[in-house]
């Protein structure tokens, strides 16, 4: 039988709201409870199999996968879950977009392009995948750690810093197909450099940003970018340093400082190993731009 078109969409102005949010594991013949819920439902199959029946459409789930069923639709399960079954799931409203909205369309753009959005952009919705494979997408371990995060916050009263999880987890479920977790990632992290490369960016703030553990992080930024984070964040450190050398007078101290490498005597170490002269001597060989 065809799916039928119970996705669910959420309007760019809305965020889902976690009213339920937990880790099971299936008992002795469980199957999926027979009924019409009242709000949608994802859930995450970390172990096992099971099966679930939406407006008569079967569905069969195995270890990896994602599934949403839609608020107000009929579903059921008649085959007994795999005992070794585990999964998260999560309850959320949301509101339905209003009949004038249409399909979110990201905008086209290039790195470091300023973009602006119109008042028209907010009447766009996203619509969420029926059913995600795992392998269909390529960072289940962040996608687990999202789920675990949220389930937490839920379980302790944090019902906005669970909603904001849970749209964390969207987002990256409907990104899947246009940019892979890796570049996602990675760009974050290069967008927060180059605000941040004058402070002292911490392996917790690192992970507070990607919301996956700092050695998962660490992995997949040099697999993106070739070189790790520390690498990537002095050479941001060291290009400040030349504009500061070609277009200001400060002296070396001022500019160590500047750049987040109070040390000058390690900020010059650096700056001459980067760039083959100490800072002076590259002050004194720059010709200014015409």
């Amino acid at each position: 039988m065809p799916e039928k078109n119970h996705k669910i969409k959420i309007p760019c102005m809305a965020a889902p709201f976690v009213c339920e949010a937990d880790r099971c594991a299936a008992g002795e013949h469980e199957i999926h409870i027979d009924r019409t819920f009242g709000c949608n439902v994802v859930i995450l199959l970390l172990k096992g199999s099971m099966e679930i029946i939406e407006d008569g459409v079967r569905y069969a789930l195995t270890a990896g996968d994602i599934f949403f069923l839609k608020s107000g639709v009929h579903h059921w399960g008649e085959k007994p879950f795999e005992r070794v079954t585990v999964w998260y799931y999560a309850h959320f409203l949301c509101p339905e977009p209003e009949v004038d909205m249409r399909p979110h369309e990201p905008p086209q753009v290039t790195d470091m392009e300023r973009v602006y959005l119109q008042t028209a952009d907010t009447r766009q919705f996203f619509e969420l995948p029926k059913l995600l494979k795992r392998q269909d997408y390529s960072d289940f371990e962040h996608i687990e750690q999202l789920f675990r995060r949220l389930t937490a916050a839920h379980n302790s009263g944090d019902t906005l810093q669970a909603s904001a999880l849970l749209l964390n987890i969207f987002s990256d479920i409907i990104g899947h197909g246009r940019k892979n977790f890796s570049n996602v990632y990675a760009d974050r992290i290069k967008a927060y450099i180059g605000e941040h490369y004058a402070e002292e960016i911490t392996s917790a703030d690192i992970e507070k940003l990607c919301g996956i553990s700092y050695k998962h992080i660490c992995t997949v930024f040099k697999e993106h970018t070739g070189m790790t984070i520390k690498k990537y964040l002095i050479g941001e450190r060291i290009k400040a340093a030349c504009r500061l050398l070609e277009e200001t007078s400060l002296t070396v101290s001022e500019i160590a400082e500047k750049v987040g490498m109070g040390d000058v005597y390690y900020f010059s170490r650096i700056f001459s190993r980067e760039k083959g002269c100490p800072p002076m001597q590259y002050r004194k060989a720059y010709v200014p731009r015409i």
